[in-house]
């Protein structure tokens, strides 16, 4: 595992003074969900060697921007670049080339290809959508054809006990205002009276709380072809 291999360097190079003796580092993942611990046990050599040969090449690349983009399905989701990079886009739009093809004319190696690079796709879309987003509302950075808008909210009793006690007040009955075990929803409380009685009677406990900004269709926006 290189991601443990990689603390295990760090944590050599922390204390390599205070324990010279030290000739073996052992690593271990414990998931207790899965039911798994699973282990990787080396010499310190190997892994001084490991860090000069193969990690510290890879790092100076990295860093000075040169190194490749290889996109894998779980490697992606922790990467900074995950929404603009290039060879993950190019490794989902693979399935492109078959021209979403219905899937009775499809070869064997098209469908395992599909198959394969499904669940990347879904993920690539989802993390464009969250980019773009986040560049709307944080840079004013709106993509053609679309425009900032919040989602729709439903009211809600901000405090339904005293909601309830303010009702009971009123004279319903519990079996009027309760589903049990919750109070009624307000549509449901509505239908207990004339129209706009449990608004009046409930006041500022009827709350809308604010929609979340999303990107939606701007049906009015127009290519300028000036």
């Amino acid at each position: 595992n290189e991601q443990l291999r990689l603390y295990a360097l760090g944590v050599y190079e922390r204390y390599k003074e205070e324990f010279p003796s030290v000739k073996e580092v052992r690593t271990i993942i414990v998931q207790p969900r899965l039911d798994s611990i699973s282990e990787d046990t080396t010499t310190i050599s190997k892994l001084v060697e490991w860090g000069r040969y193969y990690v510290k090449p890879r790092a100076q690349k990295a860093y000075l921007g040169t190194g490749e983009f290889v996109p894998t399905e779980k490697g992606c989701q922790f990467c900074r670049a995950k929404a603009t990079c290039r060879a993950r886009s190019d490794f989902v739009n693979e399935l492109a080339k078959l021209e979403f093809r219905p899937a009775p004319l499809l070869d064997d190696a098209e469908l395992d290809m599909v198959l394969q690079r499904v669940d990347a796709l879904k993920s690539w879309a989802a993390d464009i959508q969250t980019y773009a987003l986040d560049r709307a509302v944080n840079e004013n950075v709106i993509p053609f054809g679309y425009k900032l808008a919040k989602s729709v909210t439903h009211r809600k009793i901000k405090d339904e006990t005293l909601a309830a006690h303010l009702l009971l007040e009123k004279g319903f009955t519990k079996d009027d205002i309760y589903t049990q075990p919750s109070l009624k929803t307000i549509s449901q409380l509505e239908k207990l009276g004339p129209k706009g009685q449990i608004a009046s009677d409930l006041g500022d406990l009827i709350v809308r709380p604010e929609g979340q900004p999303k990107l939606v269709r701007d049906v009015g926006a127009k290519e300028d072809f000036s």
